[in-house]
């Protein structure tokens, strides 16, 4: 790969948990050796926001992302846009960190730079569906709307637990989804409280994929039959919960059609195609032990 000279962070003030601005000096004294050009730029919105990233291939040979699930799922999804992509650095600022699990990065903000001064670059898979794209899960039925329902002040104050909370409320509240998954010549046919694609190894901060590779072509897709609060048990104790590992699949839910990628809401039709995008984003990891 090119030397990389070249880098802009992108932040936003309220976006994940913490407020990032006072950090810039640090993070300046860290990685102005290694790029010799690092500008930072504050956004508003994810408009402003993806203003930047879609541009940023221009100019750029780093987009370091600072933010939550959310902030890096709005970035991917407008760096995918060209086929031209700046290298990722991602410093993990969410709340459950799902993303920087995902890619072994902590959210401690020291260890964060320190892997992008690494060096360390890896290709990732991404998941697709229809036209929009996920780091680590698609879902759909009961507990999928946790993410984006909690509200901003009460991950500040409450942090993770916060979602928890969300996902006690909802386990008392009856929810099935009817599916219909395509793949190769087999059609599984079924209803279940909730679905999930996995490209990632967590969700929700729990490890549910222990047997994922971010980069192998294929992705997890998890159902279940129903089960007492919806289904939930059956996933934490991995009770009859049946997966496929697939590189690409049609699924149609005759009940519903609202699935949460990354955490963000995605209104989609009710049949849908998924698939991996194999090795669609660099970026800057862990190194492997």
């Amino acid at each position: 790969m090119e030397n990389l000279t070249r880098a802009l962070v992108l932040y936003h003030k309220g976006s994940g948990h913490k407020d990032f601005a006072h950090h810039i000096p640090y993070i300046k004294e860290e990685l102005g050796e290694k790029f010799p050009v690092l500008d930072f730029v504050e956004t508003h919105d994810k408009e402003e926001a993806s203003k930047f990233e879609l541009e940023a291939y221009k100019n750029y040979d780093v987009l370091i992302v600072v933010g939550g699930d959310g902030t890096f799922y709005n970035a991917i999804n407008n760096l995918m846009q060209n086929e031209k992509r700046p290298v990722i650095g991602y410093l993990n600022f969410g709340t459950i960190g799902d993303v920087g699990r995902t890619y072994g990065i902590s959210a401690s903000l020291k260890k964060g730079v320190q892997i992008i001064k690494d060096g360390y670059i890896i290709d990732s898979d991404l998941g697709q569906i229809e036209d929009k794209y996920f780091a680590y899960s698609a879902t759909i039925g009961a507990f999928s709307d946790i993410a984006y329902a909690a509200k901003r002040s009460k991950k500040k104050k409450a942090g993770r637990l916060s979602y928890y909370f969300l996902a006690v409320k909802e386990a008392f509240i009856p929810s099935k989804v009817r599916y219909s998954i395509k793949y190769d010549k087999e059609t599984i046919v079924g209803e279940t409280n909730f679905l999930m694609a996995l490209n990632g190894r967590h969700i929700g901060g729990f490890k549910v994929n222990k047997a994922a590779d971010i980069n192998d072509g294929k992705m997890e897709i998890f159902y279940a039959k129903k089960g007492i609060f919806n289904g939930l048990p059956r996933y934490l104790l991995k009770n009859g919960v049946l997966s496929s590992s697939l590189k690409e699949c049609e699924i149609t839910t005759e009940n519903e059609n609202t699935w949460c990628l990354d955490g963000e809401k995605v209104v989609l039709q009710e049949k849908v195609k998924i698939k991996t995008a194999h090795n669609a984003i660099k970026l800057f990891s862990k190194k492997p032990i």
